[in-house]
C-alpha cells in the first residue's frame, strides 16, 4: 500500500465512522452516475442541424428496444423543435439489424411522415440490406439513399439552387 493509496482510504474510513457523511456520499455518487448515464443516453442518439429544415442523426452501434425508443423520441421532438422536414437517419456505424430494429426504422419513418418531413435512410451495409430482405421489410416508403454524402448533396440541392446567385 502506497501512501497515496493510504491516505486515499482515510476519507472513507472517516465516513464509515459518521453515518450521515456516508449518505451523503452515498447520494453523491448515485448523482453521478445518474448525470453519466443521462449524457450517455444523449450522446447515444445525436440529433445534428445540418442546415434549416434539415437534421441528422448518425447511428453508432447496436440498436435495442431502449435505444430504439429513445432514438424516437428524440427525433420527433429534434424534429418538431427545429422545424426540419428532412431528417437523415445514417445507421452506417449499426452492425446488424434484427427484426426489432427494422421494425423501428419503419415506425421512426412513419411518424416522422405524420410530422410531415421525410426520413432518408442511409448507409445500409450488405449485412444489413440482406436482413431487411430476409425480414421482408417494407421499406418502400422511405427514401434510400447509398452513403450520407449522398443524403447530404440531396437535401443541399434545393437549398443551394435558391441561394445561387441570379
Amino acid at each position: 500500500l502506497t501512501t497515496a493509496e493510504a491516505l486515499a482510504v482515510v476519507p472513507q474510513l472517516a465516513a464509515m465512522r459518521d453515518p450521515d457523511a456516508a449518505l451523503a456520499h452515498s447520494f453523491r455518487q448515485e448523482e453521478t452516475i445518474r448525470l453519466q448515464a443521462e449524457l450517455l443516453q444523449h450522446l447515444s442518439v445525436p440529433l445534428i442541424p445540418l442546415i434549416a429544415g434539415v437534421v441528422v442523426m448518425p447511428l453508432v452501434g447496436r440498436v435495442d428496444e431502449l435505444r430504439a425508443a429513445r432514438i424516437l423520441e428524440t427525433l420527433l421532438h429534434g424534429l418538431a423543435g427545429a422545424r426540419a422536414s428532412s431528417v437523415i437517419l445514417d445507421i452506417t456505424g449499426v452492425p446488424g439489424i434484427d427484426a426489432a430494429t427494422a421494425s423501428m426504422l419503419v415506425q421512426v419513418a412513419r411518424a416522422v411522415a405524420l410530422l410531415g418531413a421525410e426520413l432518408i435512410l442511409t448507409g445500409i451495409r450488405p449485412d444489413v440490406a440482406r436482413t431487411l430482405v430476409d425480414l421482408d421489410v417494407d421499406l418502400s416508403r422511405i427514401r434510400i439513399l447509398g452513403s450520407l454524402a449522398a443524403a447530404i448533396t440531396a437535401v443541399l440541392g434545393p437549398h443551394r439552387a435558391a441561394a445561387a446567385p441570379r
